[in-house]
């Protein structure tokens, strides 16, 4: 939110806003009241952080998770092999346990 909508401002509906996109997010699930004011609450402690600033801290967490930039394709082999993930270390393939078949 910050990155999209700047700092929290009461007065513009933000509340709505979160859940929509939690809501988008999660087809299954309705957030909680609690769980919106958490977000809240973190939304405010980020103060007057620009939305460039913001945007930059998210790429730099996203850059850091173990499958950052690989894209996933469903495999259609009679073995175990159920998906190929496909990013900048190569070619990687999983079985139906989410185990790394082969690199």
């Amino acid at each position: 939110m910050q990155a999209d909508h700047g700092r929290f401002d009461r007065q513009n509906h933000q509340m709505n806003m979160y859940k929509g996109m939690l809501c988008a997010i999660s087809r299954d699930s309705n957030p909680t009241p609690e769980f919106i004011n958490s977000i809240v609450d973190c939304h405010i402690d980020l103060g007057d952080m620009s939305k460039e600033s913001a945007v930059y801290q998210v790429l730099q967490i996203a850059a850091g998770l173990k499958n950052y930039g690989v894209e996933f394709h469903d495999s259609l082999s009679d073995s175990d092999v159920t998906q190929v993930g496909v990013g900048p270390q190569g070619v990687t393939m999983y079985n139906s346990s989410k185990d790394v078949v082969e690199r």
